[in-house]
């Protein structure tokens, strides 16, 4: 049953306003995320310097200083709690709805069902799809957060690093790529581009060339979940669950140094 206000996506599950997702105020929105994530990254790095004025000084020189992955992780989920506290102020004003109203209600049975067979449609198609990749090209690739994961050097930070990614990343990029950018492009072009749109700027984020379409294909999974659950909470069990699977490998299988 259909009780979309737009002609672009009939099947789509929420009554959107009329003046929902208007294109200037979307578009500041978007620009307002981008901006707030480098302001926030910028901030970052000069508490970062304040702490250690002898990378100020090697940067001044030119030179490249080494950030610890724990300084990254920091600064990684200040950002992340930035687009969680921006989107949440935001998001009800933009789709002239509530937060219920976008899919934040508590998950039944079938909504879990379906974000678990999600997370193991995720690790089928991104994990396997960066296989075969791998394969064709004749060479081993790391994302950046497995390069990250492997240069912590104690076993407590690897399992902070792997509750951030199981809670708090999820949290936030599902509000930002399917909660905002999903619902935003689906007001204007197909439902099947405003998933393609929403992988792409999901795949982009993770600036990884060689695990770009994995990650685009894992951004769409994430649509079809949300899309098809009318619940939040279940794309966002889904990518936690996703990353789990990750985490779990790398815990297990690679002792810190």
């Amino acid at each position: 049953m259909s009780n979309s206000t737009s002609s672009r996506s009939p099947v789509w599950p929420t009554r959107f306003a009329p003046d929902s997702f208007r294109p200037l105020p979307f578009a500041l929105d978007i620009f307002g995320l981008v901006v707030l994530t480098f302001v926030v990254g910028l901030a970052g790095v000069a508490v970062f310097i304040a702490i250690h004025p002898e990378m100020g000084q090697m940067i001044a020189r030119g030179q490249r200083p080494a950030i610890s992955p724990t300084v990254a992780i920091g600064v990684q989920a200040v950002i992340d709690l930035s687009w969680i506290v921006y989107l949440l102020i935001r998001l009800p004003r933009l789709s002239r709805t509530s937060l219920r109203g976008l899919g934040f209600v508590k998950p039944n049975a079938r909504t879990i069902l379906i974000a678990l067979l999600g997370a193991v449609a995720m690790v089928v198609i991104v994990d396997g799809l960066a296989s075969v990749i791998e394969t064709a090209l004749h060479s081993h690739h790391q994302q950046t957060v497995v390069r990250m994961f492997e240069q912590l050097s104690d076993q407590r930070s690897r399992v902070m690093l792997a509750v951030f990614a199981v809670t708090l990343a999820p949290i936030a990029e599902e509000l930002a790529f399917r909660v905002f950018l999903f619902n935003g492009f689906r007001k204007y072009v197909p439902i099947g581009w405003a998933m393609i749109a929403s992988g792409v700027a999901f795949g982009a984020l993770h600036a990884d060339a060689i695990a770009l379409v994995p990650l685009i294909l894992g951004g769409i999974v994430l649509c079809v979940v949300y899309l098809r659950t009318r619940n939040a909470w279940a794309s966002i069990i889904t990518h936690g669950l996703f990353n789990a699977s990750t985490a779990i490998a790398l815990l297990t299988t690679k002792p810190p140094h």
